[in-house]
C-alpha cells in the first residue's frame, strides 16, 4: 500500500494509504486516511503544470471522520478523464490529496500520486470552444476529410483532400504537426480578460497528396513518431494536433485548409 506522510508539529500526522496505485477510470479509489479526530476530505485532483505554474482541479471527493483508527474512504473515477502526459515543457497528472482541519488554526495536509487507465475517446472536431483558439476551415476550392486518426505515440493519419473543378498541378502538401500549448495568464487576469496561450511545435511531418483526374480526392497517410505525446486538451495545458493542406504549386487565392482532430477533452 502506498503512503504519503504529512508532519506538523504539535500535533499527529495525516497518514494517507491507497490500496492500488493504479486504477481504472470508470472505477473506484479506495484506501485509508488516519490522522487527528476530525472531518477530513479526500480529493481526486487533475494536476496540470506549466511554464506559468502548477494548477490543480478537483475531479471527485468523499469525506471521512478520523477518529483513533484509519478510516476507510472510496472517490469514484469518472469515464472521461483524460491521460497523464509528459511534453516538453508541460504535464498533466492525477494525485489524491487530503485535507484535514483539526483546528481553526491548524491544518494537515498528504497527497498521493495514482496512475489511471483511461477509456479510450472517439476522435472529433470541437473548434466552438471560447476559451482557446482551436482552427478549422476549408479553403476556397478544397476541403479535408479525415479517414483515420490515431494521435499518440505510433499513431497515424490519414485522409483525403477534396477539391471541385479540375484536378490541381502537382497534388497538394499535407502537414501533420503537434504542438504543446499552455495558458499563460489563468492565475493573473480580470474575469472580463481572455486567456492567452503560449505555444511550441514538437513535431511536424509534410507529404504530398497526389491528384488523379479519375476521382476529385487526393488521399494521404502520415505516420506519429513514438515520442509524439496523446492528443489531451487541459484546461490549461494542451497537446494538440492539426491537419493542413495547401495546393504543392502555389496558387493565387487558393488558401488552406485545416483540421484539428480532437481526443481527450476537459
Amino acid at each position: 500500500m502506498a503512503q504519503s506522510r504529512a508532519r506538523r508539529a504539535g500535533g499527529r500526522e495525516l497518514t494517507l494509504g491507497l490500496d492500488a496505485g493504479v486504477v481504472p477510470a470508470g472505477g473506484a479509489i479506495r484506501g485509508e486516511l488516519s490522522g487527528p479526530a476530525c472531518t477530513a476530505t479526500v480529493t481526486l485532483q487533475r494536476v496540470e503544470q506549466s511554464p506559468s505554474g502548477r494548477f490543480a482541479f478537483a475531479v471527485s471527493s468523499c469525506q471521512v471522520d478520523l477518529g483513533a483508527e484509519p478510516a476507510r474512504f472510496e472517490i469514484e473515477v469518472p469515464g472521461s478523464l483524460p491521460p497523464a502526459v509528459v511534453g516538453r515543457r508541460c504535464r498533466l497528472d492525477h494525485v489524491i490529496s487530503a485535507h484535514a482541519r483539526p483546528s481553526r488554526w491548524t491544518h494537515r495536509r498528504a497527497l498521493a500520486p495514482v496512475a489511471l487507465t483511461t477509456l479510450d475517446r472517439p476522435v472529433h472536431e470541437d473548434p466552438g470552444r471560447l476559451d482557446r483558439v482551436i482552427p478549422s476551415n476549408t479553403a476556397r476550392r478544397f476541403h479535408l476529410e479525415l479517414v483515420e486518426a490515431l494521435l499518440e505515440r505510433g499513431g497515424r493519419v490519414s485522409g483525403r483532400v477534396h477539391w471541385e473543378s479540375d484536378a490541381p498541378a502537382g497534388g497538394f502538401s499535407v502537414t501533420v504537426a503537434c504542438e504543446e500549448a499552455w495558458c499563460t495568464n489563468f492565475r493573473f487576469r480580470s474575469r472580463r480578460s481572455p486567456l492567452l496561450w503560449e505555444t511550441e511545435q514538437l513535431w511536424e511531418e509534410t507529404c504530398t497528396a497526389p491528384a488523379d483526374a479519375d476521382r476529385r480526392w487526393s488521399p494521404f497517410r502520415i505516420e506519429i513518431p513514438a515520442t509524439a505525446p496523446q492528443a489531451v486538451e487541459g484546461r490549461v495545458v494542451a497537446w494538440r494536433y492539426t491537419v493542413e493542406a495547401v495546393s504543392a504549386v502555389h496558387r493565387a487565392f487558393a488558401g488552406r485548409a485545416v483540421l484539428t482532430p480532437l481526443r481527450f477533452e476537459v
